[in-house]
C-alpha cells in the first residue's frame, strides 16, 4: 500500500512518471530504476524554511540530471528553495514575475531514428487477427511508434521483442 506522498519519479529512462516511488515499485520497476523528477526542499527539524529577502523574492528554474540521458528542469518559489532540494545556484536561473508558472520540463536524451518514415497502421500486416479495445500502450521501433495494445503492434508487424510497456500501470 502506497502513500500520497506527492514526489514525482521518472522511470524507465524518463519515459514514464509516477506521484512516487513507492507507485513506481508497484507498477513493477525497480527503485534504481527510477529518479525523482524535481526533489522537494527539505529542512533539519530546527530549520527554519527559506525567508527570501526582498531581492531574492524570485522563482527560479533550474536544470537537473534525473539519471544519465535524462534532464528535468525544475521550478522552485526562490534559489533557497532551490538550494534546499539539493541543487546548486550554477544550475538556477531567474524567471521572470510576469512569466506564469510552468510544468517541470524533461528532456531525455534517445537515439536519433529515421523520424520521415510512417509508423505502420495497425491491422496493416494482419488484418484478420482480432484485437481487444484494451488501452494498454505499447511502443515499438525504439520507441518511434506507439499502439494502444501489444495486438495492435503485432498486427502492425512487429514481433513482442521490438516493442515495450510504454508506461505499466501500478498493480494495488
Amino acid at each position: 500500500m502506497c502513500t500520497a506522498d506527492f514526489n514525482p519519479v521518472l522511470c524507465d529512462a524518463g519515459r514514464c512518471e509516477y506521484g512516487n516511488g513507492c507507485v513506481g515499485t508497484t507498477a513493477g520497476f525497480e527503485n534504481e530504476d527510477c529518479c525523482v523528477k524535481c526533489p522537494n526542499p527539505e529542512w533539519a527539524f530546527d530549520e527554519t524554511p527559506c525567508e527570501a529577502p526582498p531581492d531574492q523574492d524570485e522563482r527560479v528554474e533550474c536544470a537537473r540530471e534525473c539519471e544519465p540521458g535524462v534532464d528535468v528542469v525544475c521550478q522552485y518559489e526562490s534559489l533557497c528553495f532551490a538550494e534546499a532540494a539539493g541543487l546548486a545556484e550554477e544550475h538556477c536561473s531567474p524567471v521572470s514575475k510576469d512569466d506564469e508558472p510552468k510544468d517541470d520540463v524533461i528532456i531525455i536524451d534517445e537515439p536519433k531514428v529515421d523520424e520521415d518514415e510512417p509508423c505502420p497502421d495497425p491491422f496493416s500486416v494482419l488484418d484478420d487477427m482480432m484485437c481487444t479495445a484494451e488501452l494498454d500502450p505499447v511502443l515499438c521501433d525504439a520507441g518511434r511508434c506507439e499502439y494502444s495494445n501489444g495486438c495492435e503492434s503485432i498486427t502492425a508487424g512487429f514481433v513482442k521483442e521490438d516493442c515495450c510497456m510504454k508506461c505499466p500501470m501500478p498493480e494495488w
